[in-house]
Order: structure tokens, then sequence, then C-alpha cells
């Protein structure tokens, strides 16, 4: 575990390399300087008795035959010394190269490309008109009590609170399910990962080294990465199978514990993404610190956004999946969960999305921390 890393220092065996590598360095250098005092030695400079008289002695070069003599001479008579000064040049030099590999960063094996697929396949097309019709049919049966709801005391109470200088407040119910409206419409459509190499979703390393046409799923990133699917990964120690399957309709995987057999398999499912109706710079920063920011013409056709997290509902709300051995529950934030309807809406059709928000103490958090004199 150890203590928490701020990003801002390194583990002390991180910079063991580096300590290395400069100790290597101001070994060899100091050698640099030293070795070619070997080459000179001093020179009397007049003839006389050495030993009676004052010398003044002037550094001369010798030959090379003079050196190896003078080397051997005192190897013979140095031998200690000899090998001590050879094991610190063998360890420096070894140390040196040993310490820029091990400073070099690792090598990473370049991602398998991604098979291609179709835009969508036939069961999600499927599942698509399904969720279509029923959403033109529970957002207009919506449409009445919502407008209600915005036009209630408890909701033009905050707004005066927070907004009043911008006469928010005071706008007919129509106009605030309008903006509602508008602000579902051209929000951005987010995918967060965590940007690092996680078998369980997309990383930067496939994105940067895998040229595909399309952002894989997370069950094709697990599927494609990865020898064995892992039980936690199916059902029903994860939720996403109960959410894919019983919210949005898509179709059950082949294998044990739900989870896909086949690369067409993983294929059928879809990306979870978040509708960024709070304008946040960071998308939905608790599923990861980067953000991937789909197209909104997947508005069109490819689009059913749900009044809360769908993994929230399983774990909070769907008392027949939680009553399951190994479930998944309670996870995340409290979900209200009473007349909860987790039925997905698509553009034009939401009304019933934002109502059953209303009823999870989710809605309106647009205007939640909202101040027009800030």
């Amino acid at each position: 575990m150890g203590a928490p890393d701020d990003g801002r220092s390194e583990r002390s065996w991180e910079q063991l390399p580096r300590f290395i590598c400069m100790c290597s360095v101001a070994k060899l250098a100091t050698l640099i300087v030293v070795l070619p005092l070997l080459l000179c030695v001093a020179k009397p400079s007049s003839a006389g008795d050495s030993a009676t008289q004052p010398v003044v002695g002037v550094m001369r070069p010798l030959s090379a035959a003079q050196t190896m003599r003078r080397l051997r001479v005192w190897y013979v008579q140095n031998r200690a010394a000899a090998g001590l000064a050879t094991a610190l040049i063998t360890t420096a030099l070894v140390s040196l190269v040993v310490a820029l590999f091990a400073s070099a960063p690792a090598a990473r094996s370049i991602p398998r490309p991604f098979p291609p697929v179709e835009r969508m396949a036939a069961g999600q097309l499927e599942a698509m008109a399904k969720i279509e019709a029923r959403a033109r049919e529970l957002s207009k049966a919506a449409t009445p009590e919502l407008l209600r709801l915005l036009d209630g005391a408890p909701l033009r109470a905050h707004l005066r609170d927070c907004c009043n200088k911008s006469g928010i407040a005071s706008w007919p119910a129509g106009m605030l399910l309008g903006t509602l409206r508008d602000a579902a419409a051209t929000a951005e459509l987010v995918h967060n990962f965590e940007g690092f190499e996680w078998v369980t979703d997309i990383s930067i390393e496939m994105l940067e080294h895998v040229a595909v046409s399309y952002f894989p799923m997370l069950w094709q990133v697990r599927y494609h990465n990865t020898n064995t699917m892992r039980s936690e990964w199916g059902h029903p120690q994860s939720c996403e199978d109960a959410a894919e399957e019983g919210i949005f309709g898509l179709k059950p995987f082949g294998g044990e514990h739900d989870l896909p057999t086949s690369w067409e398999q993983a294929s059928s499912r879809l990306h979870y993404v978040a509708l960024n109706m709070l304008r946040v710079d960071r998308g939905n920063p608790q599923f990861g610190r980067v953000a991937a920011v789909f197209s909104p013409s997947f508005w069109d056709d490819a689009v059913a956004a749900t009044p809360v997290d769908s993994g929230l509902y399983q774990g909070w709300c769907n008392a027949s999946y939680m009553a399951l051995p190994n479930a998944t529950h309670s996870i995340g934030i409290p979900v209200e969960c009473g007349l909860l309807d987790p039925s997905p809406g698509v553009r034009g059709s939401l009304d019933h999305v934002l109502l059953n928000n209303a009823r999870a103490r989710l809605l309106f958090e647009l205007w939640a921390d909202a101040r027009d004199d800030c």
C-alpha cells in the first residue's frame, strides 16, 4: 500500500537507477582526471646528487615503452591496489550500463488490431427500435406530471434562492421544460476511462497504436485482450448483464456466467456514456481521468438515455437482481427507488427520463449549485 503518491515525487526504488548512473559518471570523471598523471613523472632539471641537492622537478611525458615498464613495476609492487583499481573501474562501467538500461522506459507491447465491425449489429438495431417506440409513449404520458413538478412551490423557491437575478424563477413551466430539453439535446456524450492499461476498458496505448475506425466498447476490449473471460465480469457478480439485457433489451451472451463466447457477441452490446448536462469539464471523472467525447450525431439512432446510472439502478432498486447470490448492490450514491422507472429515452422523447430523474432525487442538478450573482 504505502503512502499516497500525489504525483510530485517518486518512490526511492524508482530513483535507484538514476542514483547508480550518477555515481558511475562521477567515478569515471575522477578516473579521467587521474589516469593521465600516470603518463608523467618528475625529472630533475639539473645534474648532481638528487639526494643531497634541492631539485626542481619538471613534468615530462614518458614514452609508451617507459609507461608500460613503470606500470608493470607498479603492478608487481602493488598487486592489491591494482586489483582494487581494476575492480572499481569494471564496477563503474557495468553499473553505468545497467543503470542506463534500467532507467530507460519499458518497452510496451503494441496491442493487436481490433477486427472491423459494423456500425450497429442486428441485435442493437432491434433493441433501439423497441426503445424508441416505447420512449415516445412514455415521454408523452410523462409531460403533464413533469410540468406540474416544474410549476411546484419547492422548485420555484429554489430557483428564487439560486437564480433570482436572471428571472428564471418566474418563467412558465413550459419555458423551464424547454430549457431542460435543450440542455439534454446539446449535452456532450462522454465516456471516461483511466487512460492506462486496464484490461476491462480502452487505454491510451490502444488508441495510440491501434488504428481503428471505431471506439472499442468495454466487452470488445475484454474479449480481444484476454485469453479467458473472468467470472467476476459476468452475471451476477457484475451488474452489467442485468442492465444491458433488462433495461436496454440487448440479447444475452452464450457463455457461462452470461459471458461472450465470440467476437460477434462481444460486439453486440453498448458503450457506457454520460449525458453531460452539468457541463463538467472533465466529463464523468468517477469513471476515469480521461474523457472521450462522442459525436452528437449518435443521437440520431444510437443513444438511449436512462434517468439514473444503470448500475446504480441495479445495485439499489432492482430487487430481483440484488436477491441473487454474489450480486453487487448498494454501490455508489444512494438512489430513491420509489416510483423510479429506468426506461430509457431518445432525443425528442425524454420527458419520462427527466421525470424519473426527479423521482430519484437527482433532477435539476443543472441549477443545484448555480448562482447568478457569482
